[in-house]
């Protein structure tokens, strides 16, 4: 059977073999894909496992304005792309995070203190005058 012919017995019956035939076909590929854009093999097989379930969950709107291995390939690329992202700006968040300085400790805890006794003078100082 064709992909399309799969794709509509799929969407017409919802058999898991019809599901299952488009899975061997397409895992390899996917997976493939996955790795030369992520570079790691359990992010490879964790996005393999996503990228299917968005397809599973997609399936109806494919279009056939495109062949399906086409459909396919643009979901994975823009999984991959999408989740290289997302990390990109993760790991500048945790870079940030560990190179902003500790303010607690360039203020001496007596310094504090000091502040803290004088303010409350100032604060009790004003209610007395009131």
């Amino acid at each position: 059977m064709k992909d399309d012919e799969v794709i509509h017995s799929y969407l017409r019956s919802q058999a898991t073999g019809c599901f299952n035939l488009l899975y061997d076909r397409y895992a390899s590929k996917i997976y493939s894909k996955c790795i030369s854009l992520l570079k790691d093999e359990s992010l490879a097989k964790d996005a393999t496992q996503e990228i299917f379930t968005k397809i599973f969950l997609n399936l109806s709107k494919f279009g056939q304005k495109s062949k399906f291995s086409t459909w396919v390939y643009s979901i994975t690329y823009n999984y991959c792309i999408d989740f290289l992202r997302r990390k990109k700006k993760q790991d500048l968040f945790s870079d940030e995070m560990e190179k902003a300085p500790d303010l607690a400790e360039e203020v001496p805890d007596q310094a504090l203190y000091d502040m803290n006794v004088r303010q409350l003078k100032e604060v009790l100082g004003k209610m007395s005058d009131g």
